[in-house]
Protein backbone atom coordinates (compact mmCIF):
# COMPACT_ATOMS: atom_id res chain seq x y z
CA UNK A 1 0.00 0.00 0.00
CA UNK A 2 2.70 2.50 0.96
CA UNK A 3 4.77 1.48 -2.08
CA UNK A 4 1.97 2.72 -4.33
CA UNK A 5 1.99 6.12 -2.61
CA UNK A 6 5.76 6.33 -2.29
CA UNK A 7 7.41 5.20 0.90
CA UNK A 8 8.53 8.69 1.93
CA UNK A 9 5.94 10.92 0.25
CA UNK A 10 3.65 11.23 3.28
CA UNK A 11 6.51 11.87 5.73
CA UNK A 12 8.21 14.37 3.41
CA UNK A 13 4.93 16.26 2.94
CA UNK A 14 4.51 16.42 6.73
CA UNK A 15 8.09 17.65 7.22
CA UNK A 16 7.74 20.39 4.62
CA UNK A 17 4.22 21.31 5.76
CA UNK A 18 2.98 20.57 2.24
CA UNK A 19 -0.73 19.86 2.51
CA UNK A 20 -1.56 16.23 1.82
CA UNK A 21 -4.91 14.67 2.66
CA UNK A 22 -5.29 10.90 2.93
CA UNK A 23 -8.80 9.55 3.31
CA UNK A 24 -10.37 6.20 4.00
CA UNK A 25 -14.09 6.80 3.31
CA UNK A 26 -15.05 3.41 4.75
CA UNK A 27 -12.36 3.13 7.43
CA UNK A 28 -13.89 0.47 9.64
CA UNK A 29 -11.56 0.10 12.61
CA UNK A 30 -8.89 2.18 10.83
CA UNK A 31 -6.45 -0.53 9.74
CA UNK A 32 -5.23 1.22 6.58
CA UNK A 33 -4.92 4.58 8.34
CA UNK A 34 -3.09 3.06 11.32
CA UNK A 35 -0.61 1.33 9.01
CA UNK A 36 0.04 4.49 6.96
CA UNK A 37 0.43 6.57 10.14
CA UNK A 38 2.85 4.11 11.75
CA UNK A 39 4.87 3.82 8.56
CA UNK A 40 5.10 7.62 8.21
CA UNK A 41 6.13 8.00 11.87
CA UNK A 42 8.81 5.34 11.39
CA UNK A 43 10.24 7.23 8.41
CA UNK A 44 10.34 10.42 10.48
CA UNK A 45 12.15 8.56 13.30
CA UNK A 46 14.72 7.15 10.86
CA UNK A 47 15.36 10.61 9.43
CA UNK A 48 15.84 11.95 12.97
CA UNK A 49 18.19 9.10 13.96
CA UNK A 50 20.18 9.58 10.74
CA UNK A 51 20.52 13.30 11.47
CA UNK A 52 18.66 14.13 8.26
CA UNK A 53 16.20 16.27 10.23
CA UNK A 54 16.39 18.11 13.55
CA UNK A 55 14.27 17.46 16.62
CA UNK A 56 12.21 20.56 15.85
CA UNK A 57 11.51 19.39 12.28
CA UNK A 58 10.65 15.92 13.62
CA UNK A 59 8.20 17.40 16.14
CA UNK A 60 6.61 19.67 13.52
CA UNK A 61 6.32 16.80 11.02
CA UNK A 62 4.79 14.52 13.65
CA UNK A 63 2.30 17.24 14.62
CA UNK A 64 1.35 17.70 10.95
CA UNK A 65 0.80 13.94 10.57
CA UNK A 66 -1.45 13.89 13.63
CA UNK A 67 -3.55 16.91 12.81
CA UNK A 68 -3.95 17.33 9.09
CA UNK A 69 -2.98 14.27 7.04
CA UNK A 70 -5.15 11.26 7.92
CA UNK A 71 -8.96 11.29 7.66
CA UNK A 72 -11.49 8.52 8.02
CA UNK A 73 -15.24 8.11 7.81
CA UNK A 74 -17.25 5.18 9.12
CA UNK A 75 -21.03 4.77 9.00
CA UNK A 76 -21.16 2.88 12.30
CA UNK A 77 -20.55 5.13 15.29
CA UNK A 78 -19.24 2.26 17.42
CA UNK A 79 -16.79 1.14 14.75
CA UNK A 80 -15.66 4.75 14.21
CA UNK A 81 -14.95 4.92 17.95
CA UNK A 82 -12.78 1.79 17.60
CA UNK A 83 -10.92 3.46 14.72
CA UNK A 84 -10.25 6.50 16.92
CA UNK A 85 -8.89 4.25 19.66
CA UNK A 86 -6.66 2.39 17.19
CA UNK A 87 -5.28 5.71 15.92
CA UNK A 88 -4.61 6.79 19.53
CA UNK A 89 -2.70 3.55 20.18
CA UNK A 90 -0.74 4.11 16.94
CA UNK A 91 0.37 7.55 18.16
CA UNK A 92 -2.76 9.72 18.16
CA UNK A 93 -4.02 11.18 14.92
CA UNK A 94 -7.59 10.28 15.88
CA UNK A 95 -9.06 13.75 15.53
CA UNK A 96 -10.09 13.30 11.89
CA UNK A 97 -12.08 10.07 12.23
CA UNK A 98 -15.76 10.90 11.83
CA UNK A 99 -18.80 8.66 12.33
CA UNK A 100 -20.58 9.40 9.06
CA UNK A 101 -21.81 7.68 5.95
CA UNK A 102 -19.36 8.92 3.32
CA UNK A 103 -21.88 8.15 0.56
CA UNK A 104 -24.20 10.87 1.80
CA UNK A 105 -24.04 14.14 -0.10
CA UNK A 106 -23.54 16.16 3.09
CA UNK A 107 -20.61 14.09 4.39
CA UNK A 108 -17.77 16.23 5.73
CA UNK A 109 -14.68 14.13 4.97
CA UNK A 110 -15.65 13.21 1.42
CA UNK A 111 -16.99 15.89 -0.91
CA UNK A 112 -18.50 14.53 -4.11
CA UNK A 113 -18.20 17.79 -6.04
CA UNK A 114 -14.85 18.98 -4.65
CA UNK A 115 -11.78 16.80 -5.10
CA UNK A 116 -10.26 17.50 -1.68
CA UNK A 117 -8.23 14.32 -1.15
CA UNK A 118 -4.78 13.50 -2.48
CA UNK A 119 -4.90 9.79 -1.66
CA UNK A 120 -7.85 7.49 -0.98
CA UNK A 121 -7.17 4.19 0.77
CA UNK A 122 -10.17 1.96 1.26
CA UNK A 123 -11.61 -1.49 1.33
CA UNK A 124 -15.31 -0.81 0.63
CA UNK A 125 -17.87 -2.86 2.57
CA UNK A 126 -19.01 -5.07 -0.32
CA UNK A 127 -20.65 -7.64 1.93
CA UNK A 128 -22.83 -5.25 3.90
CA UNK A 129 -26.56 -5.80 4.11
CA UNK A 130 -27.33 -2.36 5.51
CA UNK A 131 -29.71 -0.45 3.24
CA UNK A 132 -30.88 3.16 3.34
CA UNK A 133 -33.71 4.64 1.33
CA UNK A 134 -32.56 8.25 1.73
CA UNK A 135 -32.76 10.25 -1.52
CA UNK A 136 -29.59 12.10 -0.48
CA UNK A 137 -27.57 8.89 -0.62
CA UNK A 138 -25.79 7.76 -3.75
CA UNK A 139 -27.11 4.37 -4.75
CA UNK A 140 -24.44 1.65 -4.37
CA UNK A 141 -25.06 0.08 -7.80
CA UNK A 142 -25.32 3.33 -9.72
CA UNK A 143 -23.23 3.25 -12.90
CA UNK A 144 -21.04 6.28 -13.43
CA UNK A 145 -19.79 7.68 -16.72
CA UNK A 146 -16.29 9.14 -16.44
CA UNK A 147 -16.08 12.91 -16.79
CA UNK A 148 -15.83 13.91 -20.41
CA UNK A 149 -17.08 10.54 -21.62
CA UNK A 150 -19.94 10.33 -24.08
CA UNK A 151 -20.30 6.58 -23.70
CA UNK A 152 -23.24 5.14 -21.86
CA UNK A 153 -21.89 1.59 -21.94
CA UNK A 154 -21.30 1.88 -18.19
CA UNK A 155 -25.08 1.80 -17.76
CA UNK A 156 -25.29 -1.77 -19.02
CA UNK A 157 -24.44 -4.93 -17.16
CA UNK A 158 -23.79 -8.44 -18.42
CA UNK A 159 -25.85 -9.34 -21.49
CA UNK A 160 -26.28 -5.66 -22.44
CA UNK A 161 -29.28 -5.34 -20.14
CA UNK A 162 -29.73 -1.93 -18.50
CA UNK A 163 -28.75 -1.81 -14.86
CA UNK A 164 -31.16 -0.40 -12.32
CA UNK A 165 -30.31 3.02 -10.97
CA UNK A 166 -29.34 6.31 -12.49
CA UNK A 167 -26.66 7.38 -14.90
CA UNK A 168 -24.52 10.27 -13.68
CA UNK A 169 -22.30 12.18 -16.09
CA UNK A 170 -21.09 15.12 -13.95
Amino acid sequence: MVAMIGSEKIANAAISATPIRILDPACGTGGFLVYALRHSLEILRKKLEGNVISHRVFDDGKRNLMRSVFFGSEASEGVACAAKMNMIVAGDGHTNIIPEDSLRVESTNWHMHDANCDVILTNPPFGTSRRTRSPQRIRPHTPFVPLGSTSVSAAYGAGNRPRRGYLHSN
